[in-house]
C-alpha cells in the first residue's frame, strides 16, 4: 500500500488526485496505534489529505533518519496538550543522517515529491470572506500566528477582530 501512494503521486503529481483514486477503490492505509489497550497494534484507515502529505515529505520513506523536523513554537502551545504548537522548521536546522534503513523511495524521488507537493500549494494569503469586514480570512494573530476570526458582537452592529483558537475556545 505505502509504494501504492508514491506510484500513484508519481503518476497524478497532486495529493487530491492520490486521495481520489484510493477512496474511489476504498483502500486504507496502515496505522500503528499510539496509546490505548492495543497500543502497538496495526490497523488500516481511511487516507485523508494530511496523511498523504505527511507520506510524501517524510524523509524516512526515503531511508533517512530526521530528527528536528518540527520545533516547538511557545506562543501556539495549549496547556495539557503536549503535542501542540508544533511549526514546521527549515531544513537547515534538522539532523538528517540518509540510508540508514530500508526505502521505499530513492532521495532523488522523496526531493521531487516535496518540490511538487510545494508547488501544489496555493501561495495567497487567504480568502476574503462576506460581510462588512474587509479583512476578514485576511488577518493574522501577531502572538499565534494563526488567522484571525471577525466577531460581531452586539448583535451584528459592530466589528472586531479577534485570535480564532480564543474565538472557538469561548463558544
Amino acid at each position: 500500500m505505502i509504494r501504492l501512494v508514491f506510484d500513484l503521486f508519481d503518476q497524478r503529481r497532486a495529493i487530491n488526485g492520490v486521495l481520489v483514486y484510493l477512496a474511489a477503490h476504498d483502500i486504507r492505509l496502515p496505522y500503528r496505534l499510539r496509546g490505548g489497550p492495543a497500543r502497538g497494534e496495526l490497523v488500516w484507515r481511511r487516507p485523508n489529505r494530511y496523511t498523504l502529505g505527511e507520506m510524501l515529505t517524510n524523509p524516512a520513506y526515503a531511508g533517512a533518519y530526521a530528527y528536528g523536523r518540527r520545533s516547538v513554537d511557545p506562543r501556539r502551545q495549549r496547556p495539557g496538550h503536549p503535542g501542540s504548537g508544533r511549526i514546521k522548521r527549515e531544513p537547515g536546522g534538522m539532523v538528517l543522517l540518509k540510508e540508514r534503513w530500508p526505502a521505499y523511495i530513492s532521495w532523488g524521488s522523496y526531493e521531487r515529491n516535496c518540490a511538487q507537493v510545494t508547488a501544489n500549494r496555493a501561495h495567497h494569503a487567504g480568502v476574503p470572506r462576506g460581510g462588512p469586514s474587509l479583512l476578514a480570512g485576511l488577518l493574522v494573530c501577531g502572538r499565534c500566528g494563526r488567522r484571525m476570526a471577525s466577531v460581531y458582537p452586539a448583535g451584528g452592529h459592530c466589528l472586531r477582530y479577534a485570535c480564532a483558537p480564543a474565538v472557538s475556545a469561548r463558544r
